[in-house]
């Protein structure tokens, strides 16, 4: 008598990973098995799953494949999930007209070499900020990932002087200078020839006399005023009998 023994064949699993570009998508992993005993199932990590399977974290995945008889195959993956790209950016307002403020930046994370746009162009910290306005700061990794950031930055107006002498008409009276300032950032004071002094100015000599005006954050503005005080008018009489 002939007796036909059927060993089975064994399980055979084949696994693979694909690890995410960027913080915030999933990995995924397939697999596949061949061999054993009619239908086969499978787990990651204890829990029935199906190929493509969607991983939520990093870490390390068992994928166990199990065929009707009970017979199994293992596989282990590693899923590495990139960080989050952490950008910080800070802006400095520059104290007074003509500056230019100044934006510094620096990003963590993600993969590989991170680099930078400010409002769509190529840059790098820190970044002079020529105008006033808001500026769009984009941090980018080797993978594409990116993270911006918006910094406003605001630049004063210039400090603007206006100032106007009037001469007396007699010798014996003062001058008068009347000046003015806008712009700048806070409050204005003003000097003459280096004095504090308010608007009119009560000039009592001929000469040049120089207005400095002065913001809250030492930004000046200055310009000069001849005054002309005339000479008395000498006269003389003489008498003859």
């Amino acid at each position: 008598q002939k007796v036909t023994i059927a060993i089975p064949t064994a399980v055979s699993l084949t696994a693979n990973g694909t690890n995410p570009n960027c913080f915030g998508s999933n990995g995924s992993i397939t697999f596949s098995a061949t061999g054993g005993t009619g239908a086969i199932t499978y787990k990651v990590n204890g829990v029935s799953a199906t190929s493509p399977y969607s991983a939520a974290s990093s870490g390390t995945y068992t994928i166990l494949a199990t065929d009707a008889n009970g017979c199994t195959s293992s596989q282990q993956v590693t899923i590495a999930i990139p960080t989050a790209i952490s950008l910080t950016a800070n802006g400095t307002n520059p104290n007074c007209f003509g500056s230019n403020g100044s934006i510094s930046f620096i990003a963590t994370g993600g993969t590989g070499i991170i680099t930078y746009k400010v409002n769509g162009v190529s840059a790098t910290s820190p970044y002079s900020a020529t105008s006033s306005g808001s500026y769009t700061i984009l941090a980018t990794d080797a993978n594409g990932c990116t993270a911006s950031q918006q910094i406003t930055i605001s630049i004063p107006t210039a400090v603007s002087l206006t100032s106007n002498g009037t001469n007396p008409n007699c010798f014996g009276s003062n001058g008068s200078i009347a000046f003015s300032a806008t712009g700048g950032t806070g409050a204005i004071t003003y000097k003459v020839n280096g004095v504090s002094a308010t608007s009119p100015y009560s000039a009592t000599a001929s000469g040049t006399y120089t207005i400095l005006a002065t913001d809250a954050n030492g930004c000046t503005a200055s310009q000069q005023i001849t005054i002309a005080i005339p000479t008395a008018v000498s006269l003389i009489a003489n008498g003859t009998n």
